[in-house]
Order: C-alpha cells, then sequence, then structure tokens
C-alpha cells in the first residue's frame, strides 16, 4: 500500500460471516431453542405494572402476530413491505417488532410525538401496508390501514404459533429509519437484514456478553438507529432487554436505580447524558454507585476529553471502559470506535479519537472529487463496507450511495 493510502484509507478487520445465519428472526428462532423458558422482556410500566415474556412466549407471540400480519398486508417480494409502528416503550414493542421481521416485512418507527406533517410526509414517501398504534384517534394515518397493538393481538389469536416459512433474502429490508430533516427534508435509510446482523456480529465478537451479564437496558427511541442493537444485540444472545420508559431515562435519579436494580453491565448513550449521570452522582456523593456499569458506549454527539477524563475521575476504583462510537443511521449508526480503558489514553490528545472501523468496513479520507487526500489535507469520511445502509426510500439522494471508485476487485 502506498504511502497516500495508508494515511487515507482505514480498514476494519475482514471477517467472513458466510457461515452466520444472515436473517434476525432466523437468530431469534434458533437462539430460543436454547433458554425459551428464560426471560425475554420485561417491562414495568407507569402505573406499576409488571410485565414479563419469556423466549418462548416471545416466539409464540411473534408467530401468530407475523401470521395475520401477512393475510392483512399480503407483503410482496418484489417491493419494499413495510409496516409502521407508532408506539411507546413497553413490553408490547419487541413483540410487534419481531412479528413484522417475521412475517417478511420491515418495520418503520414513528415517533408518538411527530407532528402531523411529519408523519403525513413519511407515510406518504413510504407508503407502509400498514401503521400499528397503542391506541387513540387514527385519523392522522388516513388512507393507511391502521390497527391498535390490542386490535391485531385479538385478531390473531386464533393462528399457529408456528414459524412462517416464506422466501427470504438477507439483503431484504429490516428497518427503515427517518433522518432529523436537520439539513432538508426527512429521508428513510433503508436497513437490510445483512447490514444490521454484520453490526451485531461485530459487536459480539469485540464486546461480547460476559457470562454473568443477563440483563440489559432498551432505553434508545426506537426512532433512533441505537436502538437496533440496543434490542436485537441481546435478544439475540439469549439476554433479557428491561424496557424503560421515555420518563425514567429523563430522571436520572430513576434511571440511575433501574441501571442499579437490574445490575446493568453497558450503556449506549449520548455524551450528554452521561455528563448528567456524572453531574448526579457527584451531588450524591456516591462512589459506589454504578460500579457494575463496566461498560459505557458514547455515540450520537461528540465524546469530548474533558467529559472522558470526568468519567475515569469518577470510576477511577473500577475497572470500567468508555467507548467512543462514531457513525450517523446511512452505516448502521456506528462505522468506527475507540476503547478507553484508562486516563492515561488522553495524553497528549486534544479530542478523543474516533478509532478504527467495524469488521468488513472501510473508512476513505477524500477530496470533493472523492479522491484520497495527502497526509495532513482535511477531506471528508466516506464509507464502504458492510455496515452501509441500501440507500433511501425511493432513490432520493442517489449522489450519496455511489459505487466505490477505490475498491478492488
Amino acid at each position: 500500500m502506498g504511502s497516500l493510502q495508508q494515511h487515507s484509507i482505514l480498514k476494519g478487520d475482514n471477517i467472513n460471516w458466510k457461515d452466520k445465519d444472515n436473517i434476525i428472526h432466523r437468530i431469534f428462532e434458533k437462539t430460543v431453542k436454547n433458554c425459551g423458558g428464560q426471560a425475554a422482556i420485561i417491562h414495568e410500566d407507569e402505573n406499576g405494572g409488571n410485565y414479563s415474556f419469556s423466549y418462548d412466549e416471545l416466539e409464540s407471540s411473534a408467530n401468530r402476530l407475523a401470521r395475520n400480519l401477512r393475510k392483512l398486508c399480503k407483503p410482496s417480494a418484489k417491493a419494499d413491505s413495510i409496516v409502521a409502528v407508532s408506539m411507546i416503550p413497553s413490553h408490547n414493542l419487541p413483540i410487534i417488532l419481531l412479528s413484522i421481521l417475521k412475517s417478511g416485512m420491515a418495520y418503520l418507527p414513528l415517533d408518538v410525538d411527530y407532528p402531523e406533517s411529519r408523519v403525513k410526509h413519511i407515510l406518504g414517501e413510504s407508503e407502509p401496508l400498514m401503521v400499528i398504534i397503542d391506541g387513540g384517534s387514527k385519523s392522522i394515518y388516513e388512507g393507511t390501514l391502521t390497527l391498535t397493538f390490542n386490535e391485531l393481538w385479538e385478531e390473531s389469536a386464533d393462528e399457529s404459533d408456528e414459524p412462517l416459512d416464506h422466501e427470504e433474502d438477507p439483503e431484504q429490508l429490516a428497518i427503515v429509519l427517518y433522518t432529523s430533516g436537520s439539513t432538508g427534508v426527512p429521508k428513510g435509510v433503508r436497513l437490510p437484514h445483512a447490514t444490521l446482523v454484520n453490526r451485531l456480529l461485530w459487536q459480539w465478537r469485540e464486546l461480547p456478553f460476559r457470562d454473568d451479564e443477563q440483563i440489559c437496558i432498551f432505553k434508545t427511541a426506537l426512532t433512533f438507529v441505537d436502538s437496533g442493537p440496543e434490542i436485537w444485540g441481546p435478544l439475540l444472545q439469549g439476554r433479557t432487554i428491561v424496557v424503560v420508559p421515555k420518563q425514567v431515562t429523563k430522571d436520572p435519579e430513576r434511571f440511575i436505580d433501574t441501571l442499579e436494580k437490574h445490575n446493568i453491565q453497558r450503556l449506549v448513550l449520548v455524551p450528554s447524558l452521561l455528563q448528567s449521570i456524572l453531574m448526579y452522582l457527584d451531588i450524591r456523593n456516591d462512589t459506589e454507585t454504578l460500579k457494575s456499569l463496566r461498560l459505557w458506549i458514547c455515540s450520537g454527539e461528540t465524546l469530548s476529553q474533558s467529559l472522558a477524563h470526568q468519567f475515569f475521575t469518577r470510576f477511577s476504583a473500577f475497572n470500567h471502559t468508555l467507548a467512543n462510537f462514531y457513525g450517523s443511521t446511512e452505516v448502521m449508526g456506528d462505522v468506527t470506535y475507540h476503547l478507553l480503558n484508562e486516563t492515561s489514553q488522553l495524553k497528549d490528545i486534544q479530542k478523543v479519537p474516533i478509532g478504527r472501523p467495524l469488521d468488513n468496513c472501510i473508512i476513505y479520507l477524500v477530496n470533493e472529487d472523492l479522491r484520497l487526500v495527502a497526509h495532513g489535507d482535511v477531506g471528508e469520511v466516506v464509507v464502504a463496507g458492510r455496515n452501509l445502509a441500501a440507500g433511501y426510500i425511493r432513490g432520493r439522494d442517489p449522489h450519496k450511495f455511489v459505487s466505490n471508485p477505490h475498491a478492488i476487485d
């Protein structure tokens, strides 16, 4: 490799996953065979109600719902088949997501607080075959078949709880996520099963669950890309996910109590939430809280060097890891990572590095003509590899997804 390439190209490990399953729900079905009686989902609602579903219960429930979804939606193998979901975080949410995937369709999250104009734009562009909601008025979804979760649940009661058997492809859509639209009109990012699975396989290899790490947190809004690994990372590895209400996540005291109650060992969060947690712990002057939370993964915002210092000052007595993930929705949330284990790693650096690429991913630093830049020059980061989305809904902004001019056959 020439000197220009050495400075302008970063490659993740080239891992051949061909012997692995590449479809989310098929991996789940294999997981169920090994841990059917274990808890898959735990949820405590705002009224104090406690809900728990085992892996066997989640599997059979999702199979019944999936069969009914296929009858109602009649998905096509030749086109994107999408089901929109507008539900608050609860035990019902992972059930409906799994059932949508099992039915051969992709799920598209709609935040329950989205303004009507955003909802109508998304529905008009993505053309989902159905919208599933918790309840309330259906008028905002007029023109699209809309059912509540309970309606769908009741209609599916007599369906078989055996898995469906239909044509599947790892490159078919699993998730559609709409961008915020901060730089223009929101765009629907198309994420295939294989893209999400590559991200998960890397995570399980590089940051594996420990034997005593049995419970994980699902607290990220479904409309954000980090929710994918937060849900499917644990569930496809036989772990339990605790579904955390939005109100709890916003309250540092309640959120920290939840993390402690379930002995959570890893957490994905934006740096601003990390800042809030550290400030709260300083106020409490409690040096023992969260000592079991060994892996803190920051993404979605810039992780400052000063915040990293605060982290290691607070947890100096424990063997904690602070991870800096970098990416966007178009690359399944994360495409590079950097792990920090002690304060000495922050010495003589002005910024926390974004690190190296994930497995089967390549980073190029290029100019406006997509040519590699020289050492010391400023360039733009472009990404190639298995974490890449399959473009936008309706092929919008095709210049964002182009053939790789630096690929070598």
